[in-house]
């Protein structure tokens, strides 16, 4: 209940700065001045160790550049051009996102279509005899079991992978999908 309560006022709150928020012009020096203190500020309170924000406006980069250290002994500065980040979730938000620009297009018909529909290298199992859909992967409802890939691994890989080595990895069912036995 106190969460919810939280999110509630948090909401008031934004729906009621937004217009002194929609008033701040957006450019390279507005955002530097706040990613630089905001930034800076963690750093100092070791709340993160290292980050990029790039910023894009129109589809023109207005402000780019990376705080903290790619190697913290050796006190090499974060590049947001050359220092690499392993990925994690946040792929979610981005595989969403170009679905959604996908079907904006008409290239992607439904979020409920069989992910095997558009699969050109790979073929998904069935579950249960039933599609795995578009939804459900982006969802993490596909009843996928949960492992990792090449993450804290200096192990060199080609890419793309092969449809073989795709198929190798991936992880096994370990649910049934909603809506079967």
């Amino acid at each position: 209940m106190k969460n919810s309560i939280r999110s509630i006022i948090v909401l008031v709150l934004i729906i009621a700065a937004y217009p002194a928020i929609a008033q701040v012009d957006i450019n390279s020096d507005t955002v530097k001045a706040w990613a630089d203190d905001l930034f800076s500020q963690s750093l100092d309170e070791k709340r993160l160790s290292g980050a990029v924000l790039t910023v894009v406006r129109d589809s023109d980069v207005i402000f780019s550049r990376g705080y903290g250290y790619a190697d913290y002994a050796a006190k090499t500065e974060i590049d947001p051009v050359k220092t690499r980040f392993m990925i994690g979730s946040i792929t979610k938000t981005f595989t969403a996102t170009s679905l959604a620009q996908l079907m904006d297009r008409g290239l992607v018909d439904s979020l409920d279509d069989p992910a095997n529909k558009y699969l050109k290298r790979d073929t998904l199992p069935q579950v249960d005899g039933k599609d795995i859909t578009l939804k459900e992967l982006i969802t993490h409802t596909a009843g996928f079991g949960n492992i990792t890939f090449h993450l804290s691994n200096d192990k060199k890989v080609a890419y793309p992978l092969s449809a073989e080595e795709v198929a190798a990895r991936r992880p096994p069912i370990i649910r049934k999908l909603k809506g079967t036995a």
